[in-house]
């Protein structure tokens, strides 16, 4: 599993290295996309746009870290999901995927799936649901499984890294 890790870190550094030289070449800064603001604490009306933060859990190796997300509509059924991950306390990982949702009862209920490549896990697929407040995601991959727990920035509490029975519907 260490070498899995040190193989991720390392390709992950080279891949940031080369982002960054190439955004300086165009005159671009490299920087996370536009901050979180408080006021979108409050559920949208709908309840899958907008941005959240939180935590990932990979209950495959117990790690886990920060997260935030931002989910544009792409029309229909169809949503953007943006995530910004923090992997081993420092490393970013940002990774877009298209989800599609429906309407059930109070909550939305989501799903899709993302190539990531062989080195991160290859096709990770995602299941979950939103009521607005709280995002409740599980991803699998050959070789990882995990959860992304997250509510709406400004909230008073973040959700905990680790899954309970409560938030597994």
């Amino acid at each position: 599993m260490f070498h899995r890790f040190l193989q991720l870190s390392v390709f992950l550094t080279l891949a940031l290295l080369a982002i960054c030289a190439a955004c300086r070449q165009l005159g671009v800064g490299c920087s996370r996309p536009a901050g979180i603001s408080p006021a979108s604490a409050t559920a949208p009306a709908d309840l899958m746009a907008g941005d959240w933060e939180g935590n990932w859990y990979n209950s495959s190796d117990s790690m886990s870290g920060r997260l935030t997300c931002q989910i544009t509509p792409l029309g229909g059924a169809q949503y953007q999901a943006e995530f910004h991950a923090t992997f081993a306390g420092f490393l970013p990982f940002d990774s877009t995927v298209t989800l599609t949702a429906q309407r059930q009862d109070a909550l939305w209920k989501f799903h899709g799936q993302k190539d990531l490549g062989l080195l991160v896990g290859g096709l990770y697929t995602y299941d979950g649901h939103t009521d607005g407040h709280e995002f409740f995601s599980t991803y699998d991959s050959d070789d990882n499984k995990g959860t992304y727990r997250l509510r709406r920035p400004g909230a008073t509490t973040v959700p905990s890294s680790q899954p309970t029975k409560d938030n597994q519907r």
